[in-house]
């Protein structure tokens, strides 16, 4: 698995994980923390959301995350092979952190 990671603030990426050397699987993801609110209390929970990974569903965290004042939420459509999601931190009901992401298995037909 490679998970290449681009950011600071605003941050981006994508992860592929491959098979005896052939790409299988890939996601890419997009994230941003709100102005005006501290981005280590933020990705400080994200981490924590990230470790809670459901095995299922292996797109980011979990449906629901809470950590004190602040609540990470999951939400997204698919299965393994074809996904698309969002994940939002909340402190108390304001949004301080939104990432899009989606993925899904690659290279399974001939093409292009």
């Amino acid at each position: 698995m490679h998970d290449n990671f681009f950011g600071g603030e605003p941050y981006g990426g994508r992860i592929v994980v491959l098979n005896y050397g052939k790409v299988e699987w890939m996601m890419v993801y997009y994230g941003w923390v709100e102005e005006g609110v501290n981005p280590d209390i933020v990705y400080g929970i994200l981490r924590e959301a990230l470790m809670q990974m459901p095995e299922e569903h292996p797109y980011r965290g979990p449906e629901e995350f809470k950590k004190g004042n602040l609540t990470y939420r999951n939400k997204w459509e698919g299965e393994v092979d074809r996904y698309l999601g969002e994940e939002v931190i909340l402190q108390e009901e304001k949004t301080v952190y939104k990432a899009n992401y989606l993925g899904g298995l690659v290279d399974k037909r001939r093409g292009v």
